[in-house]
């Protein structure tokens, strides 16, 4: 069920205003790379489609109570797996961390 602004029910409004201010945020300062941590899926939902534009290339990590990261970034980069990046948010997985390689633009 939707209500007549378009957020799912039951979805708070306050974190979809408190992301447009994050985004805001970010975008000032303009960064190449932005790191989340404590990126839970509530933030997710609303920050995730306002930050594609300018950050296309993204990994999320959904684990236990605090394995919940992202990495969004204007340049390709090539995740490497190791098996510390969850992807289960009802896991039991505590911590996390994301390893990745950037290419050297510079060649």
């Amino acid at each position: 069920m939707k209500p007549a602004w378009g957020r799912p029910a039951g979805r708070p409004l306050f974190v979809a205003a408190a992301m447009e201010k994050v985004t805001a945020a970010i975008f000032a300062e303009d960064p190449d790379i932005i790191v989340l941590q404590e990126y839970f899926g509530e933030q997710a939902t609303d920050l995730h489609p306002l930050l594609l534009a300018k950050y296309p290339f993204f990994v999320r990590c959904k684990g236990g109570k605090r394995a919940n990261l992202g990495l969004y970034a204007r340049m390709p980069f090539v995740q490497v797996d190791d098996g510390a990046c969850p992807n289960d948010a009802y896991g039991t997985t505590r911590t996390a961390h994301i390893l990745a390689t950037f290419p050297d633009r510079r060649r």
